[in-house]
């Protein structure tokens, strides 16, 4: 019986320390981000090489024509007035099903600007061949940038 409650004993208590282990892990859920915040971080802190503005949510249903808005809690768009394919795309969702759909509709908008600017542009093709695309809980995190570093370090910030 004494070996019995050893047994027992040692499992608590090792159970109690992997808890206490995890305990300090943080995951993608429990990340909070400031949308607009981040969106305006990157626009501020990453060079683009035209002159991007921040979109209105009509203007982003014309560009985003996949993106289902009741999915959408919060969102914030920077993009170029069609000289290049500069984009920033900062989304949350109500959870992280939601985030994968808008992710979805992220990549069918790079997909369409691939389409459109093989003709039209092509040196811009390979900036959307390229792009920063996150998943972070249930947020999405899209930038189109020729400093792929930067817009890392920027969304670093607000997903640790």
């Amino acid at each position: 019986m004494k070996k019995w409650f050893k047994k027992i004993g040692a499992m608590l208590l090792a159970g109690a320390m992997a808890a206490l282990l995890f305990a300090g892990c943080s995951s993608d859920a429990d990340v909070t981000i400031d949308v607009n915040a981040l969106a305006d971080d990157l626009r501020s802190s990453v060079t683009f090489n035209d002159d991007i503005t921040k979109i209105d949510d009509a203007g982003i249903a014309m560009l985003y024509k996949d993106l289902d808005a009741d999915l959408v809690v919060n969102q914030a768009v920077y993009a170029s007035s069609g000289a290049s394919t500069e984009e920033i795309g900062v989304f949350e969702a109500a959870d992280a099903a939601g985030a994968e759909q808008i992710k979805t509709a992220v990549e069918a908008r790079i997909q369409s600007q691939i389409d459109g600017y093989s003709d039209y542009d092509p040196d811009q093709v390979p900036r959307l061949n390229d792009t920063v695309l996150q998943t972070v809980g249930k947020y999405v995190i899209f930038c189109a940038s020729d400093h792929n570093d930067q817009a890392e370090a920027v969304i670093e910030k607000y997903t640790k």
